[in-house]
């Protein structure tokens, strides 16, 4: 994809006039739909740590060509990131955006069935959202995709054993005295490190990749610090049996440093037969960039599935998985 093309295709996306939703607590949600409110598919887009509904571009683009007006898309920028509203501290926690996601299914995706597809934090949040809302999965959820993402163990895996540092406990001290979304990550993050951390050994277009990282080092550096005690300690993998019962997609890099391919593996054992594993040679943690079509092919083959086995009639599929 060249720049102009990524440009074009970034602003076609973001012209949608966002919704607002807002939280048990208060917070504002900024949503995004394409495709009507009728189709016979809802598909919610939760993105991860540090991202925003923008990163998600060239899946929705991929997606809203190949499906038309058949199935409908969400995307919403987490509490305190893009253009979501800030949070206390305290509130941003794995559990919380397990409360969020409900919050924006009661306000955008009242009825009907749903397929979550979520990257890093986005799919601990559907596991989250799984555990306080078991009731929900196989009556309205019939499928979900966990991209690059974890239920347990990430204190000691990859990007996360840093988080105890020196260094990063003086960020954590100093941010906790700024005011709310008063700098972003850019100060502390350089972008050297940034590619380390984030990306695996494929190619990646020049203009995805600029993007990524004026998105990651504009997020607001409390929002950084406040996720990082929850991410390091998380442990969701009670919510796995809950999602056992539905079709699930475990889609991850093998060489992504920051949710390793073990993490993905404990995912898969957890999920039992009722799970796709999609592992993608030397993707990173953004694999949905790093390789865009495998993992937009494969959200596309685990809705044609799930929404077979909804009962739901024909949802235009792929030749992947």
């Amino acid at each position: 994809m060249n720049a102009t093309d990524h440009s074009e295709t970034l602003a076609s996306l973001m012209s949608v006039q966002p919704s607002t939703v807002v939280t048990d607590d208060g917070v504002r949600i900024s949503v995004r739909e394409w495709g009507p409110r009728t189709a016979p598919l809802t598909v919610i887009f939760a993105h991860g740590f540090c991202l925003q509904t923008s990163t998600w571009a060239t899946q929705l683009e991929y997606l809203r060509q190949h499906w038309g007006d058949t199935v409908r898309m969400v995307a919403y920028d987490q509490r305190g990131h893009g253009e979501s509203g800030v949070a206390p501290p305290l509130s941003y926690t794995i559990d919380q955006l397990g409360c969020d996601m409900q919050a924006v299914l009661d306000a955008v995706a009242p009825d009907g069935p749903i397929l979550l597809v979520g990257h890093s934090m986005g799919g601990m949040s559907i596991l989250s959202h799984a555990r306080q809302h078991p009731e929900m999965i196989g009556s309205r959820v019939v499928g979900a995709a966990l991209i690059s993402t974890s239920a347990r163990g990430l204190a000691m895996a990859g990007l996360f054993p840093i988080a105890n540092t020196p260094v990063i406990n003086t960020v954590r001290a100093v941010s906790a005295r700024l005011p709310l979304g008063s700098r972003p990550l850019s100060a502390v993050l350089p972008a050297l490190a940034l590619d380390h951390i984030t990306y695996g050994r494929g190619a990646i277009p020049k203009p995805v990749r600029s993007h990524t990282h004026r998105v990651i080092t504009s997020t607001r550096l409390a929002t950084c610090t406040g996720f990082l005690e929850s991410l390091q300690h998380q442990d969701t993998s009670d919510a796995l049996d809950t999602l056992s019962t539905i079709l699930t997609f475990v889609v991850c890099g093998d060489v992504d440093y920051v949710t390793p391919l073990r993490n993905s593996i404990h995912l898969v054992s957890g999920l039992n037969r009722n799970t796709v594993f999609v592992r993608i040679p030397k993707a990173g943690h953004l694999a949905h960039l790093e390789q865009p079509a495998v993992v937009s092919e494969a959200i596309v083959a685990l809705a044609a599935r799930s929404a077979t086995t909804a009962g739901l009639g024909s949802v235009p599929t792929a030749s992947v998985c």
